[in-house]
């Protein structure tokens, strides 16, 4: 299998026509169908049904079409990566947050960017999920972070970062500061605010109605710094998600009964070449945030009652409790195990696993999840 049977296998896919296909490869209508019939001999089976006007793909087509176009990806991807590292050319970066994307997500995987690249031209650019969408589309943006995009395009190629809690935000002086937790029931007295741009808005309403809360007193606001004026000023209570940093004087109150969560996602558009800048930001960057959201759980659980530590010592198991204690730690539970068990047991490789994830990720070895 060659790379330009593969390129003209996605054009004919693209098109459905072998003639406009072998007019966008500037290549002769019988050199590319001679290419395609020898990629059909490799794969064994028909990957396209002949038919006028338009050509149609096969079941195996259809199965085929995913794995080619990420191989292709990955080959360009590959070349545009050596081409810059070769040559030390000016990278360019266009990144597209929806407005509830925090940016210190993206700082310092693009000052990272920038220690890898001679110079770097940093587009950013903000808006609402469909905003984000359409910049994607007409390739002002090369991908984007927001959460959950519902509007359906065939070309978007998305992978899950993170999935986050919202937390209350208020301020110091109001009364429910003073507390860690809260629950809606503490709400109904309150205004609330609500951010128009963000995708968890609708469920968000959605759980407040089945509460019995009067989802018409709200405010609502589009602007995030508008948000976090107002609540500075005391003017309500807003629910914000967990990676968004606010304000230093804005208090955050875990609210225990609301299960609202949001996943936030890396998007990209398929078959579209992506620069080494890209390449780059995808492999560093995807690493990082799953390193990142492993040690929040780890704070979270020992916040919440603790986390179990393995601690494997040639020595006798009183001498690793000793060791555990003396650092601090205010409780420690013994439990003896096998060996073998202990042997089975490795945490720290999952922590590996995300690292190796955001290089394989780059290379094309994992999939993204295809939206339809």
């Amino acid at each position: 299998m060659e790379m330009h049977q593969v390129r003209y296998f996605l054009a004919v896919a693209r098109e459905l026509n072998f003639t406009r296909a072998a007019e966008e490869c500037n290549v002769a209508q019988p050199s590319l169908t001679r290419a395609i019939r020898q990629l059909e001999g490799e794969l064994g089976g028909d990957l396209f049904r002949r038919e006028r006007p338009q050509a149609q793909l096969t079941e195996l087509g259809q199965r085929m079409l995913p794995h080619l176009r990420q191989c292709y990806d990955s080959a360009m991807n590959a070349r545009s990566l050596a081409a810059a590292i070769k040559k030390g050319e000016i990278g360019s970066l266009r990144l597209a947050l929806s407005s509830t994307i925090d940016p210190g997500l993206v700082t310092s995987h693009v000052v990272e960017l920038g220690k890898l690249f001679n110079s770097l031209d940093l587009k950013l650019l903000r808006g609402s999920a469909s905003e984000v969408l359409d910049y994607l589309k007409k390739g002002e943006a090369e991908l984007a972070i927001a959460g959950p995009i519902e509007e359906e395009w065939d070309r978007l190629d998305r992978w899950a970062l993170f999935t986050e809690g919202f937390y209350l935000g208020l301020t110091a002086e109001h009364a429910l500061a003073q507390v860690p937790t809260a629950t809606l029931d503490d709400l109904r007295q309150e205004r609330l605010m609500i951010s128009t741009d963000c995708e968890s808005t609708e469920g968000l309403l959605a759980l407040l109605r089945a509460q019995n809360f009067d989802v018409t007193r709200f405010h609502e606001v589009s602007a995030e710094p508008d948000l976090f004026s107002l609540l500075e000023a005391g003017f309500g209570v807003a629910f914000v998600p967990h990676s968004t940093q606010g304000p230093p004087c804005l208090r955050r109150i875990e609210i225990v009964d609301m299960d609202l969560q949001r996943t936030v996602y890396l998007y990209g558009v398929a078959g579209r070449q992506r620069t080494a800048v890209a390449g780059a930001f995808i492999g560093t960057g995807f690493a990082q945030w799953m390193d990142r959201r492993h040690a929040e759980w780890l704070e979270h659980q020992i916040e919440h009652g603790g986390i179990l530590l393995w601690v494997r010592t040639p020595d006798a198991e009183a001498d690793a409790v000793q060791d555990v204690a003396r650092d601090a730690v205010e409780q420690v539970n013994q439990r003896r195990m096998r060996n073998e068990a202990v042997q089975r047991a490795a945490p720290m490789e999952a922590v590996e696993a995300h690292r190796r994830a955001g290089a394989e990720l780059a290379a094309g070895a994992i999939s993204p999840e295809t939206t339809a």
